[in-house]
C-alpha cells in the first residue's frame, strides 16, 4: 500500500524528512507496454528542471504557485545507495484534460473515469540515471489547483506493479493567500479615473473653465485651444450656475469650480441654460443638484459626485494624464495576467515515491448514453489505423474518456454538448467530429433505445501535423 501524509499546512521552516513512511517498492523495471503513452510525441507538456546538491535539498516555486520542498539526503540510486552531489529534478503539472491527454496519462479508474483538479509528474536523475526516494524520506508538495471543490481524492499512478491508480485519501484544499493578496493589490492600483474622462464628467459652465484654465487671467482667450484641450481631457460643461461652496477632502471649494460626475447620466434640459440652481449634500462626495424655472414651473434634479477641483485637472496637460493612466493600466494588466496564472487553492501532501499523482473524482455515470458508433474517416482506415482510439474531452476540460475500437458497438457517450470528440491519426494529425455537430446530437432520443442506437460520426481532419500543445488546443478550440 502506498503511504502518504496529507498536510493541512505548508511548513514555514525548511521541510524536514518525513518519518511516517516505511513501505518502498522494488526498483522500477521497464514495462513492455508503457502505461503512460503520449499520443502525439513532441506535443506533450514539457518538464521544468532544476539542479541542486542532494545533501542540501531544495525548495522550489513554480509559476502556478506550486511549492516543492525536498529534504537533504532524500535520494538513493536504483541499488539503494545514498546519492550525493548534483541532482536534477524534472517536474510538470497538468491542470486540464488537454494537457493530461497529451501527457498520455490514463484517466480510467476501476469501472469509471476521472475528472481532475490537477495532476503532476515528478522525477529525479543523476547523470541521466533515474533515482528514487530513500526509505523514510518524502517530498512535500503544495500543488496549485484551479478547482476549489473538497470532493477530490489524491491518487498515485503505479506504472509497474499494479499498473493502475491507488487511492491515497483526501484533504481539504486551502485558499491561495498569495492570489487573494495580489487581487487586493490590483484593486488598490486601479486609478480613480479612467482617462480621458467621458461625457459624464462635467463642469458647470464655460466661464468657470476659462477662469481655471487661464488662472483668472483671461485677457487673451484662445477658445479653439480650450475646446481642443477639453476634448482631450474628456470634460464637458453645462450652461447653468451654482452658488454654494462645498467641503472636498477637508478643504472648502467653490462648487462652480469643480469637476463633477453625473451619476444619473441625465442630460441637463435646454431650458436650464443661464439659470442658477442649488446643490445639497447627500453623502460623502455625492450631492443633489436641483434647478427650477420660476416662469414655467419646470423642475430638474440630478445626482452629482465631486471628483476634483478644476485647478487640479488643469495642473497637468492631457498628454501627461494619459501617459500616467496608461502606465498604471499596463502595470495592472501585467499583475492581472500573473494573478490569472495563479491557482485559487493549494492542495498539500507529502509523497514517498516519484511519479505521477492526481487529485481526482469520478465522473457521473448515470447520464451516459450507449450508441452503436460508426465513423467516416478523412483518410483510408488501413492496418496503421486498426487500433484507432476515439477520445472525448469534457466541456469543462477536466475529464478525458478514451474509446478503443472494440468498444464502438456500445460506446458510452457523455451527453456534454460542449465536449470535443476526436481521434489521433498517424503523423500527429487529428480527426474531430465538428463541435457544432456534437452540440446537435439528440441524446435524449438516443437514450430511448433499448439497444445502442446506430450513430454515424463524420470526422474532419487537420490538413497538417500538429507539433505543439498550443496547436492542438487551437484546433480543438480549447
Amino acid at each position: 500500500m502506498k503511504l502518504v501524509n496529507l498536510q493541512w499546512w505548508w511548513p514555514l521552516a525548511f521541510c524536514a524528512a518525513a518519518t511516517l513512511f516505511s513501505c518502498q517498492r522494488t526498483p522500477e523495471t521497464a514495462a513492455i507496454d508503457p502505461l503512460v503513452k503520449p499520443p502525439m510525441p513532441g506535443a506533450e507538456p514539457a518538464f521544468a528542471e532544476w539542479t541542486f546538491l542532494a545533501e542540501e535539498g531544495s525548495s522550489e516555486t513554480q509559476p502556478s504557485g506550486t511549492r516543492i520542498c525536498i529534504p537533504p539526503y532524500a535520494f538513493v540510486d536504483q541499488d539503494g545507495n545514498q546519492v550525493y552531489g548534483p541532482v536534477t529534478v524534472r517536474y510538470r503539472e497538468m491542470h486540464d484534460g488537454v494537457s493530461i491527454f497529451l501527457a498520455g496519462i490514463p484517466m480510467d479508474y476501476q469501472d469509471g473515469q476521472f475528472t481532475t483538479a490537477g495532476s503532476f509528474d515528478i522525477r529525479a536523475f543523476q547523470e541521466n540515471q533515474a533515482l528514487r526516494l530513500a526509505e523514510g524520506d518524502a517530498i512535500s508538495v503544495q500543488m496549485a489547483s484551479f478547482e476549489e471543490g473538497e470532493d477530490y481524492n489524491f491518487f498515485f499512478l503505479d506504472e509497474n506493479e499494479a499498473r493502475a491508480w491507488e487511492d491515497l485519501g483526501t484533504n481539504r484544499p486551502l485558499i491561495n493567500s498569495e492570489k487573494v493578496a495580489l487581487a487586493k493589490k490590483i484593486e488598490r492600483m486601479k486609478p480613480g479615473l479612467a482617462f480621458p474622462l467621458n461625457r459624464k464628467y462635467m463642469a458647470f459652465n464655460y466661464d468657470a473653465i476659462l477662469d481655471m484654465y487661464y488662472k483668472n487671467s483671461t485677457t487673451k482667450v484662445d477658445n479653439e485651444l480650450v475646446h481642443r484641450d477639453m476634448e482631450a481631457y474628456g470634460l464637458g460643461w453645462v450652461e447653468t450656475g451654482v452658488h454654494e461652496w462645498i467641503t472636498f477632502k477637508g478643504e472648502t471649494q467653490n462648487a462652480a469650480l469643480m469637476v463633477w460626475k453625473n451619476l444619473d447620466g441625465n442630460a441637463f434640459p435646454e431650458w436650464t441654460k443661464t439659470l442658477w440652481g442649488y446643490i445639497k449634500l447627500e453623502k460623502d462626495n455625492d450631492y443633489v443638484y436641483s434647478i427650477k424655472d420660476k416662469k414655467s414651473g419646470q423642475e430638474f434634479s440630478v445626482r452629482l459626485r465631486a471628483i476634483m477641483p478644476l485647478s487640479t485637472l488643469f495642473a497637468f496637460s492631457p498628454e501627461k494624464w494619459k501617459n500616467e493612466y496608461d502606465a498604471i493600466m499596463a502595470k495592472i494588466e501585467e499583475e492581472t495576467q500573473r494573478m490569472e496564472m495563479m491557482a485559487s487553492v493549494m492542495r498539500s501532501f507529502e509523497v514517498s515515491e516519484l511519479g505521477i499523482y492526481n487529485w481526482d473524482k469520478l465522473m457521473k455515470e448515470s447520464d451516459r448514453v450507449l450508441v452503436d458508433a460508426d465513423f467516416t474517416w478523412p483518410v483510408e482506415v488501413n492496418e496503421g489505423l486498426s487500433n484507432i482510439e476515439v477520445v472525448l474531452i469534457t466541456g469543462d476540460n477536466k475529464g478525458v474518456v478514451k474509446y478503443p475500437s472494440y468498444s464502438w458497438d456500445a460506446l458510452a457517450l457523455v451527453p456534454d454538448p460542449n465536449a470535443r470528440f476526436f481521434a489521433v491519426l498517424p503523423g500527429n494529425r487529428i480527426a474531430i467530429y465538428p463541435p457544432a455537430d456534437f452540440k446537435t446530437i439528440d441524446f435524449e432520443g438516443l437514450r430511448q433505445h433499448v439497444d445502442p442506437a446506430p450513430y454515424l460520426f463524420g470526422m474532419k481532419a487537420t490538413s497538417k501535423a500538429l507539433k505543439t500543445e498550443a496547436e492542438v488546443r487551437e484546433f480543438l478550440q480549447i
